[in-house]
């Protein structure tokens, strides 16, 4: 079951940002896996959206693509709700 976290909009943004990135760069996400120091199936769960991407893997995924970080803001969706997770969760639930 996904958890009302990683199904928040900025969080399915970012995640399908990471994949794009990597796709327009032409890495593997063994090779981006190997940039970072970490495994390709983690590579994978940040772009399949079953891991939230935090500041610190932002950064680090921007470095390793070789993008700034503003990349990953691109076509954020301005209709998003300014609400944190607890009243994400609430509004889904009424």
């Amino acid at each position: 079951m996904e958890s009302i976290v990683s199904n928040h909009p900025l969080n399915r943004h970012f995640a399908k940002k990471l994949r794009e990135l990597r796709f327009e760069k032409g890495v593997s996400s063994k090779e981006l896996a190997e940039r970072i120091s970490t495994e390709m199936k983690e590579v994978n769960a940040y772009e399949q959206g079953g891991r939230i991407l935090s500041a610190a893997y932002l950064y680090m995924f921007a470095r390793a693509l070789d993008v700034p970080i503003e990349r990953f803001f691109e076509g954020v969706d301005p209709s998003i709700p300014l609400v944190g997770t607890r009243n994400l969760l609430r509004s889904e639930v009424a």
